[in-house]
């Protein structure tokens, strides 16, 4: 770690990878500030006992709880960058990290001091585990998007069997949201959420990348997390798997409002189709399917 740092000219600007991930984030932060206060309001009425609550409407407690969905599953799908943060912030404690890193310093210090009052990476994993448990989250996931997808030849016309199965599948995923999302999980999704920007601000800076001897955000990751190979699997795939599955969970918690009806000549929805194809492709290691790619192109 104590190679010549790169010319100033090559860590200017930060890489594409980092500015499309601080831009999820910050849509998952906006959608979660949006949603989680009445969701916790809710939960904490529903634990009154005494008190007869009337049930809220499902327009107004179902975007909560995907929208909520929706910023977990970023954290949930990039939780190898927190864990990489986690341990460069401990190696940069104990003097391994050689190199001055003045604009880093003060996040160092934060994370390292702040290490044992955060949730631990055992808490954060069995948090996530029990929104995403994937013997029933992914397979209600991968049904959403294929009902996406195949809405992709319809040549902006409606097609009820097709917009029925699409809000059949949708449904799905606000019953495993509706089941999964209470307690601790609420309480901690704004630390786990700002646990995930801490992490790409110190990750995604060029001088630390440089430090580490490699020349971006993934090898980075796999620096730091050297001895658990295990964790990572293709990190590229995971990223783009991150990247499509939350943009349709964030498109999923504001359809929540309309009975996730679609408007099919909106170019919004062919974007929405291209993410829901990029996520069964990462997620599978499929071939893309046969379907319209002059969609995918344009998106």
């Amino acid at each position: 770690m104590d190679q010549e740092l790169a010319a100033p000219d090559d860590r200017a600007a930060p890489e594409a990878a980092v500015l499309a991930l601080s831009a999820l984030i910050d849509a998952a932060e906006a959608l979660q500030a949006a949603h989680l206060p009445g969701l916790r309001l809710l939960a904490q009425g529903l634990d009154l006992g005494a008190i007869d609550l009337p049930e809220p409407a499902r327009p107004t407690r179902a975007p909560a709880q995907l929208g909520v969905l929706a910023s977990l599953y970023l954290v949930q799908e990039l939780e190898p960058l927190v864990r990489a943060s986690e341990r460069i912030a401990a190696l940069w404690s104990s003097g391994a990290v050689s190199v001055a890193l003045p604009k880093l310093e003060p996040l160092l210090k934060k994370l390292w001091k702040e290490r044992r009052q955060r949730l631990s990476g055992d808490e954060r994993r069995a948090l996530l585990a029990q929104a995403f448990d994937p013997q029933d989250f992914e397979p209600a996931l991968a049904r959403l998007c294929d009902a996406l997808v195949v809405l992709a030849d319809n040549a902006g016309q409606h097609d009820v069997r097709e917009e029925v199965g699409l809000q059949h599948a949708a449904q799905g995923l606000l019953e495993i949201a509706a089941s999964r999302l209470e307690g601790m999980l609420l309480q901690a999704a704004d630390e786990l959420l700002g646990q995930l920007r801490s992490a790409l601000q110190l990750l995604g800076d060029r001088t630390l990348q440089t430090a580490f001897g490699v020349r971006d955000l993934h090898g980075l990751v796999r620096a730091a997390l050297v001895h658990e190979r295990e964790v990572l699997g293709d990190l590229r795939q995971r990223f783009d798997r991150a990247r499509a599955g939350s943009q349709v969970l964030m498109w999923l918690a504001q359809a929540a409002q309309h009975g996730f009806a679609i408007a099919p000549a909106d170019p919004a929805l062919q974007t929405l189709i291209a993410a829901a194809e990029r996520w069964r492709l990462s997620a599978q290691g499929a071939r893309p399917a046969v379907m319209n790619l002059a969609v995918l192109e344009a998106a």
